[in-house]
C-alpha cells in the first residue's frame, strides 16, 4: 500500500530500472499500479523481462452522491470522529481490520491522526450495538468526494456495516455539494460488491505487478 508507484504507462519505461533500485536499495517490496490507459504489449514483455509478474487486478468505481440520509438497521450506529478521544477506538479498529494484532494499533494512531479536523477529511465510526465494529473516511476535493478507507473487525463482519457507511458518506458527499464519489477495491471482493450493491459503477480495473 505505501511502496506503491502510481500511473506507471509506456512513457515511464526508461525509469523503470531506476525505480527497482530504489526499492532494492532500501530492501522494500514495492508493486506498480498500472491503468489500462498507455500501455502496450512492449510495456509488458519489458515488465516482465526486468523479473516483475502481474499479481493481480484493482477496481476504481464510481457512483453519485445521494440526496437521501440513509436508514440504518437498528443495531447500527454512525458517528463522524472529531476528537482524539473517538480516535482511539477508530484507530483500534482500523489495525485489528487490517489483519494487524491490537498490539499495533500505535503505528494506526500515528499514521492517521494527522487527518483528524484537516480540511476535506472526514473519519466515521461505525458501532454494532454500541460496540465500536467499523470505521471509514472521506476525501471531498472540489466536486468530488473520495472514499479513501474502510475496515471492519472481523467479529462484526456481514452484519451490513460497510454498506451502511457507503450510504452514508454518499449523502454526507451530497451535503459536502459534491457531484461525483470515487472508491477503490480489489477486484471481484466483498468491497466491490458493496459498492455495486449501493449504486456505484466499474469505471476501470488497473493491473498489479510486483516482482518475483
Amino acid at each position: 500500500m505505501f511502496n506503491s508507484v502510481k500511473g506507471f504507462s509506456e512513457d515511464d519505461i526508461d525509469r523503470l530500472e531506476e525505480v527497482i533500485n530504489f526499492y532494492r536499495e532500501r530492501e522494500r517490496r514495492f508493486q506498480l499500479e498500472i491503468n489500462p490507459i498507455g500501455v502496450s504489449p512492449k510495456m509488458f514483455t519489458h515488465l516482465s523481462e526486468r523479473g516483475l509478474f502481474q499479481e493481480g487486478f484493482h477496481s476504481v468505481l464510481y457512483g453519485l452522491p445521494s440526496k437521501e440520509a440513509p436508514e440504518l438497521p437498528p443495531k447500527i450506529k454512525i458517528n463522524q470522529i472529531n476528537h482524539e478521544t473517538d480516535f482511539d477506538h477508530f484507530a483500534g479498529v482500523h489495525c485489528v481490520g487490517s489483519g494487524m494484532d491490537i498490539a499495533h494499533k500505535h503505528h494506526f494512531v500515528n499514521n492517521n491522526v494527522g487527518l483528524l479536523n484537516r480540511p476535506g477529511w472526514k473519519l466515521y465510526l461505525a458501532y454494532w450495538n454500541e460496540k465500536p465494529a467499523a470505521v471509514a473516511v472521506m476525501y471531498c476535493s472540489g466536486s468530488i468526494a473520495s472514499f479513501t478507507l474502510a475496515a471492519t473487525a472481523p467479529e462484526f463482519r456481514r452484519n451490513g456495516l460497510q454498506t451502511s457507511l457507503l450510504k452514508w458518506r454518499m449523502h454526507e458527499a451530497y451535503r459536502a455539494d459534491c457531484e461525483l464519489v470515487v472508491a477503490q477495491a480489489s477486484f471481484g471482493s466483498p468491497s466491490q460488491n458493496n459498492m455495486e450493491r449501493v449504486g456505484m459503477q466499474i469505471a476501470w480495473t488497473r493491473a498489479v505487478w510486483v516482482p518475483h
